[in-house]
């Protein structure tokens, strides 16, 4: 029965991510969104989450989880082995929470200097215009012109270098200073009018998902050590794992998708099912073999060496790539590149199917319940 339940989690997940990225396709903004407070947001939830797994795992350290009456030796195995495995989860949680809140800060940070830069940018252009001789109406009219316009998913640059070709028709214009000054500043103001930081938050994003999802499967293996004969508990936080997770995923699978044509939407949704079903099918493969070895050794009551650390080691990996890609790119403020997008959907997609395979499988978790059932009916 646990069997087929196993495989309906990971089909009603795959099919709730899928479906939803393939039923609420990408649509242009109808108003530019604050990144600097979703950042700020983001990066405060980040901080507190790390904070809170940090105390989690003091005190799940500090506290001697063992009963006395029920300690055999494969009962005191079984609990090293998951202790292990969930302070290992903990403490990869906190330290990615932890870089990725001071990421987040940054994002805010040039969120702020680009949008004040904006603000400077029309007021520039403005002057210029106001110093040919243009009145208020007429300036307004050109500075209408260096917006988007509506339905784009990013808007258009060259508007200021549009205006200095228009007005280097005008033969009463082609010398004055003014219009020298715009023209040696078209270029930079036009960089400056499209910037934003959609692009740093959808790479910062990455981060902010796999920390969430260490943590809320952190605390669904720390309720079942403590309650391990109430197989309910366990089923609420199957449910809070996948269906929140999936959640997060699909919001930051369709901020990846968002501007791409709809002939690169429609065949990106069954790449993604693919990707998940191929790595959980690889993972729990490969997990499977390990966890039996690890049960022989602890049945005989002997500390496995064994610890399901690849997909913290992953989610390590993808924050360091993360960190180091986006300092690397920082002064990158236009739409998201192909790689970007490339980037990361291979890191949500990746980690998030190796953490649900753990969510489901449970390796570590079984051996213990196992233990502690075999240890209540031998006393």
């Amino acid at each position: 029965m646990r069997g087929i339940t196993t495989w309906a989690y990971y089909l009603a997940f795959v099919t709730f991510v899928t479906t939803a990225l393939a039923i609420a396709t990408p649509k242009a903004d109808p108003f530019p969104f604050d990144y600097g407070s979703m950042s700020v947001g983001y990066s405060g939830l980040l901080a507190g989450l790390g904070g809170f797994a940090i105390t989690v795992l003091a005190v799940m350290l500090g506290l001697e989880a063992l009963d006395a009456q029920r300690a055999t030796r494969a009962h005191v195995a079984a609990h090293g082995v998951v202790l292990r495995h969930v302070s290992l989860s903990l403490a990869v949680a906190s330290v990615i929470c932890f870089i990725g809140a001071l990421m987040l800060a940054e994002v805010n940070a040039q969120a702020v200097s680009v949008e004040q830069a904006r603000t400077r940018a029309e007021g520039e252009v403005s002057q210029y215009l106001e110093a040919m001789g243009f009145d208020q109406s007429q300036i307004a009219g050109q500075m209408i012109g260096l917006h988007g316009t509506s339905g784009e998913f990013f808007e258009s640059a060259g508007a200021v270098a549009l205006i200095v070709h228009e007005l280097d028709k005008d033969p009463k214009l082609a010398d004055h200073p003014a219009l020298d000054r715009l023209r040696a500043r078209a270029d930079i103001l036009d960089q400056v009018l499209v910037a934003n930081v959609r692009r740093h938050l959808m790479i910062t994003s990455v981060v902010a998902l796999l920390s969430s999802l260490l943590i809320l499967k952190s605390i669904t293996f720390l309720l079942v050590v403590r309650f391990p004969d109430y197989p309910a508990i366990g089923g609420v936080q199957d449910f809070v794992v996948l269906g929140f997770g999936g959640m997060l995923l699909i919001k930051l699978l369709h901020m990846a998708s968002y501007g791409l044509p709809m002939e690169q939407v429609a065949p990106s949704r069954w790449v993604i099912a693919a990707t998940l079903a191929g790595v959980i099918l690889s993972y729990r493969a490969i997990l499977g073999r390990q966890v039996r070895a690890l049960r022989k050794s602890v049945v005989q009551g002997e500390l496995g060496r064994y610890t399901p650390a690849a997909p913290y080691l992953l989610a390590l990996f993808v924050c360091f790539l993360t960190m180091v890609y986006l300092a690397g790119t920082f002064s990158n403020l236009g739409p998201p590149s192909m790689l970007d997008r490339a980037l990361v959907g291979a890191a949500a997609l990746i980690g998030t199917a190796m953490l649900i395979t753990i969510q489901i499988e449970r390796p570590t978790l079984k051996l213990f319940v196992e233990a502690d059932r075999f240890a209540g009916t031998s006393d």
